[in-house]
């Protein structure tokens, strides 16, 4: 956290006309996630498969020196969208 002197909030304050630092000190945010609206598994497995599908060329990690696409990582693994399906679907409760 910044104290009210740092040129972090001097910076903030010139970009936030009219806002004095005990505004700036006041702004908090809201961590309240409900648990309902959390990524269930199928979700997320529906996600990561239609990311495969349909974007495997992104760059998604920097592992051992070089930066690896989304397809590259699944290769490594040796995984494919409809065996980490299998492998979910074993995990999931009956």
């Amino acid at each position: 956290m910044c104290s009210t002197g740092t040129p972090t909030n001097h910076a903030a304050l010139q970009y936030m006309p009219g806002a004095d630092a005990g505004r700036l000190l006041r702004v908090q945010v809201d961590t309240h996630v409900h648990h309902s609206a959390c990524m269930h598994q199928k979700h997320l497995l529906r996600f990561i498969k239609s990311k495969l599908r349909k974007e495997p060329d992104e760059v998604v990690i920097f592992r051992d020196g070089k930066y690896l696409t989304l397809k590259e990582v699944f290769e490594s693994l040796n995984l494919t969208g409809c065996v980490l399906a299998a492998w979910v679907q074993c995990l999931l409760p009956a």
